[in-house]
């Protein structure tokens, strides 16, 4: 027993091994690196001599245990996450090699250090996530558009980042420009999203975008000698570029945003921008366009300024939207207000009530609905109709073989109603015009209404259930009101009810001799019983 006991843990700990394992990240050391080049691979890493590059395992996630130099090699990565657990990786300068590349395969790079050197991802994908510093300048490229995938989560790009042909979404990081040779940010052929960041330029703009389309949420781009933001193409070879500004801040010497390529899309949502050059040529946007083409419906600018020259001459505006007061009233009790902006929808304010009335609807003088998005201040006013209420004869049934009329008696004044209807389930209606008052129906009445509908009508009807509404009009305020209630209409004769049933007066002589008749048989019971029980007695 103890044996098996034995082999049981045994097994127990094979399996715990096996499962903490699965997955688990490898951690290698400059050790690995040295091994490897000698011809011994260690922990996943190998050394291909004719190529003066390492390469990871396929898949696997490692951890830098220390600072690693590779001197003038590189290494290719396959799929694979480093985590840089605070340390470095570099090679030699003079290598003109990548110091990590990525060839069509994904690179997750995570955790703080620094890598010095210069690093790629061609094609497939490239994350970083992490506070890591990049001594060099980073670059992602594909052949065609959209080939690679790249998502920056943060770090500082101490040269810059370039990308081409990627689909980049940079949610925040430091991108600072090498002078005179890389950008902090070049875009060619992208489709990107900015939603954080900081974008510094030195002897460029912070950021310039060539071609593709450049959505813009956040970020900070700023430049002591040219734009915060630059755009121009090369029309032999890419479309100008389509830029979406819905916020960040812009600042540069001659502008916060410049169109150097004179055809840019660009549609303005939001963003500040600002120009520090003291030059009339200095403005907040320099762009070869009327600048109230620039705005998208909803927006406009903070400050009023002139345009010379495509030069927004203001040194700094914002784009802010457009709000509109959005008022709900009944009568001249103002009941809601709310502001809104351009092209947005107003928040419907709960259904007021009135006694004797019934909301219907908010009405615009300019027929708006209340439903509409808003696109200048706008008043809703509270349409009510008066609810007349069924004094006597709601929900009544008629029945066909019946020679009763139907009796309908509203609150509502005679003198007011202007027409009823009778509908039945298809909404065929009935209309008072088509009916012939004495004949079919007859209204009497004064301060209330009583609609008497004849038999002879009644008959004309089919089996269903019909819904009649009459309608008033006060002929001095114009208020209209209505009553309704339900007939439903049936085959065959009333059934006998209570209520229905004629009882004869108790007084005639039928019914006197019937009354005779079950005394005399009670008195009869009454001996009968007497005469078993003194018989029983006797026995």
């Amino acid at each position: 027993m103890k044996k098996y006991c034995i082999y049981l843990f045994v097994l127990v700990g094979l399996i715990f091994t096996s499962i903490t394992n699965v997955n688990a990240a490898t951690t290698i050391t400059q050790a690995d690196f040295d091994a490897a080049k000698g011809g011994t691979p260690t922990n996943g890493v190998t050394y291909n001599s004719s190529r003066e590059s390492y390469s990871l395992t396929t898949g696997e996630e490692y951890i830098i245990g220390d600072n690693i130099s590779i001197g003038y090699d590189n290494i290719v990565t396959d799929n694979n996450i480093i985590n840089l657990n605070g340390k470095t990786i570099t090679n030699l300068p003079a290598s003109y090699k990548y110091v990590l590349e990525s060839n069509n395969k994904s690179l997750k790079l995570k955790g703080t250090g620094t890598i010095d050197g210069t690093v790629r991802a061609y094609e497939g994908s490239f994350t970083v996530d992490g506070n890591i510093t990049f001594k060099s300048h980073v670059e992602v490229n594909a052949t065609s558009i959209g080939g690679v995938t790249a998502t920056i989560n943060g770090g500082t790009f101490e040269r810059g980042f370039k990308a081409t042909n990627a689909i980049l979404t940079i949610n925040g990081g430091t991108f600072n420009e090498q002078n005179n040779l890389h950008l902090a940010l070049g875009l060619t052929d992208c489709t990107t999203t900015i939603k954080g960041g900081t974008f510094t330029g030195i002897s460029s703009s912070a950021a310039f975008v060539s071609s593709g389309t450049l959505t813009i949420e956040g970020g900070t781009f700023t430049s002591p000698t040219h734009s915060g933001l630059e755009a121009s193409y090369n029309p032999n070879s890419n479309p100008a570029p389509t830029i979406i500004i819905k916020g960040g801040s812009f600042t540069g010497l001659n502008a916060g945003f410049t169109d150097s390529a004179s055809s840019t899309i660009l549609e303005l949502h939001g963003g500040t921008f600002k120009a520090t050059g003291t030059d009339a040529a200095d403005g907040a946007i320099r762009i070869n366009s009327t600048f109230t083409d620039l705005l998208e419906p909803g927006y406009k600018y903070s400050v009023d300024s002139t345009t010379t020259n495509g030069v927004y001459s203001a040194k700094e505006v914002s784009i802010i939207p457009i709000t509109l007061t959005v008022t709900f009233k009944d009568g001249n009790k103002v009941l809601n207000s709310q502001i809104v902006k351009y092209g947005e929808y107003a928040v419907l304010p709960s259904e007021p009530t009135k006694d004797g009335y019934e909301f219907l609807y908010w009405s615009n003088v300019n027929g708006r609905s209340a439903y509409d998005w808003i696109n200048a201040d706008t008043v809703f006013t509270a349409s009510w109709v008066r609810r007349f209420n069924i004094i006597s004869g709601d929900d009544q049934t008629f029945y066909l073989k019946s020679d009763k009329d139907i009796v309908i008696e509203t609150d509502g004044p005679k003198s007011e109603l202007i027409h009823f209807g009778i509908f039945d389930n298809n909404f065929n209606l009935i209309s008072m015009k088509d009916l012939t008052e004495g004949k079919d129906y007859v209204l009497e009445g004064k301060e209330h209404t009583k609609l008497i509908l004849k038999n002879s009508f009644l008959k004309t009807l089919k089996t269903d259930i019909y819904y009649i509404e009459l309608n008033y009009e006060n002929h001095n305020t114009y208020e209209d009101g209505y009553a309704e209630t339900y007939l439903t209409v049936k085959d065959g004769d009333e059934p006998i009810t209570a209520s229905n049933t004629k009882i004869n007066n108790p007084k005639t002589t039928d019914n006197i001799m019937i009354y005779i008749s079950m005394l005399g048989l009670s008195i009869i019971g009454l001996v009968g019983t007497s005469l078993c029980i003194a018989k029983k007695r006797l026995n």
